[in-house]
């Protein structure tokens, strides 16, 4: 069975506060200062909820699950960067379930490489 990682607000905290991620995801760029505001005011508060509350963690959330099901290359630059930084793990890489949305959206099955073409 492949291991599965959440996408969840700590992650995606984690992932925010790193200066390289934004590097490495252009299609997100455009977010970049309002997620780091997010982040400065989460590590002041000592808590990710923050994120977790957010318009702008929910509007990814959104966009990773329309893009999960068209246009995969958004998906697959957050896809490839959280596997160089957990060195290729074989693990699935999902969104949350949500009171709206009971399934998981999986984003990486953990085994071939992120693909950018529409299913």
């Amino acid at each position: 069975m492949t291991p599965v990682l959440v996408l969840n607000h700590d992650l995606m905290f984690q992932l925010w506060k790193d200066p390289l991620f934004w590097e490495y995801v252009p299609s997100w760029e455009g977010d970049r200062e309002e997620a780091e505001v997010l982040v400065e005011e989460a590590i002041e508060e000592q808590s990710s909820r923050r994120i977790q509350y957010s318009d702008l963690y929910n509007a990814w959330v959104g966009r990773l699950t329309w893009y999960a099901n068209r246009d995969r290359s958004p998906v697959c630059e957050i896809v490839g960067y959280i596997r160089s930084k957990r060195k290729n793990n074989l693990e699935q890489i999902v969104l949350p379930r949500t009171d709206a949305r009971r399934h998981l959206v999986i984003l990486s099955d953990g085994v071939e490489p992120c693909s950018d073409a529409s299913d």
